[in-house]
């Protein structure tokens, strides 16, 4: 992830690429529509140092400037930051992107058709005509918008002058008579809460530029990854996003109830014999639950490198009648030139009305599951270019995964 900063001339500039949550410094984000293309800053632009005259840099300036009102020093907007050149950057980008919404301090969402210069927060009738903006706004109607919606805890909305017009709570009624969104979801309660088909018809009237794009844009609303296969075209890709969805579900059965005393005592043990392998793990687990494995495998010039994630495995207690904390024992066991990495990270996972509060826990892994019966599975249609190469002789590829994308 890389983020703008503002220097104290008022100059823009991009960080270098910052890889881990802990050491990405708080930030704004921006939520907007894009205009046309060539009017849009790109990341070209400025490492360059041009697109200073382009429409699209007032949205660069707004939110430089309303990130300094806020004490912030960083800001990221996803035409600029992303180096769309580089197919695994954004092919990352677009999976992480839900996060990245979500642990921005703040996100400004910039109505480029909302004017605000007859607003007058002294006239009650004043707000009729900004309203009919508001409502009519595509902001509203296309497809990437809807996370930016729901993921940040922090939502501004503003006018094209600039004009601050309230946040998700002070117009959550309003939001909701114009998206059907539910109030409960505007509010921030997780999003598993909610059904599939619910979910979905969140999406139905929305719009993207890209067919395909429509169902990339619900990978965080499902807390999901697949493959982005740009000419699939949007039935095979909402069929992929669906399979998907299902096999994650499939996953997530009911918790069984244990003494909140035998999982503490469980959770220590396994912290102390990082040696353990998963097989010794299914004592915890409720019984048929199996931890789920994805590979991903991504590369830059003469570098290799693939990542194992499993999910699953949780031990949990009852608190009431609704409230059940558990622990995720394992999570995240990244591969990188052959050497086994491991590292924690906190999440918070809700199934139906039950809610787990869990914290992942490094576990070492064995190798096998990153054999290569399992990466060709999973990332074939991401590397159709020689993949037995890319598994068996890194080394040797010169040309870069943008370049392969390409070809």
């Amino acid at each position: 992830m890389r983020l703008l900063q503002r220097s104290n001339t008022g100059e823009f500039s991009l960080t270098k690429d910052l890889v881990g949550d802990d050491i990405i410094p708080p930030y704004a984000i921006l939520s907007h529509t894009w205009g046309v293309d060539a009017e849009e800053v790109t990341f070209e632009d400025l490492t360059s140092g041009t697109g200073k005259d382009k429409l699209g840099y007032e949205k660069i300036r707004f939110c430089g400037e309303q990130a300094r009102q806020d004490d912030l020093q960083y800001f990221w907007i996803d035409t600029c930051c992303i180096n769309k050149a580089n197919y695994t950057e954004l092919s990352q980008a677009i999976n992480s992107m839900f996060r990245w919404y979500r642990y921005a301090t703040r996100c400004y969402v910039y109505l480029s058709d909302v004017s605000s210069l007859t607003f007058d927060t002294n006239e009650e009738l004043s707000l009729q005509p900004w309203e009919l903006d508001f409502r009519k706004s595509r902001w509203f109607k296309r497809g990437w918008t809807l996370q930016e919606l729901l993921a940040p805890s922090s939502v501004e909305f503003f006018s094209r002058e600039h004009q601050r017009l309230g946040d998700k709570k002070s117009l959550r009624q309003l939001i909701h008579e114009i998206t059907g969104i539910a109030n409960l979801a505007l509010q921030g309660v997780v999003l598993s809460q909610f059904s599939v088909d619910e979910r979905f018809s969140w999406i139905e009237r929305r719009q993207t530029k890209l067919e395909e794009d429509k169902a990339y844009s619900m990978l965080g609303i499902f807390d999901v990854f697949i493959p982005l296969i740009y000419g699939e075209g949007r039935k095979k890709a909402f069929k992929r996003l669906r399979e998907e969805i299902k096999k994650d579900q499939e996953y997530i059965r009911p918790l069984r109830i244990t003494d909140p005393r035998d999982d503490k005592m469980r959770i220590q043990e396994q912290k102390y014999r990082p040696q353990q392998s998963f097989d010794t793990t299914g004592q915890i687990a409720p019984p048929g639950m199996k931890p789920r494995i994805t590979a991903t495998l991504w590369g830059d010039e003469k570098t290799l490198c693939f990542q194992v994630e499993a999910k699953g495995v949780v031990v949990a207690r009852r608190e009431d009648n609704h409230m059940i904390n558990g622990t995720t024992l394992l999570k995240v066991a990244g591969l990188r030139d052959s050497v086994l990495k491991s590292e924690k990270m906190r999440h918070i996972v809700k199934i139906g009305p039950m809610h787990l509060k869990g914290v992942w826990i490094p576990f070492e892994r064995a190798l096998d599951f990153a054999n290569k019966e399992k990466i060709t599975e999973s990332l074939y249609p991401l590397f159709v270019h020689n993949i037995g190469a890319l598994l068996y002789h890194p080394t040797n590829q010169t040309r870069t995964n943008a370049e392969m994308a390409t070809t």
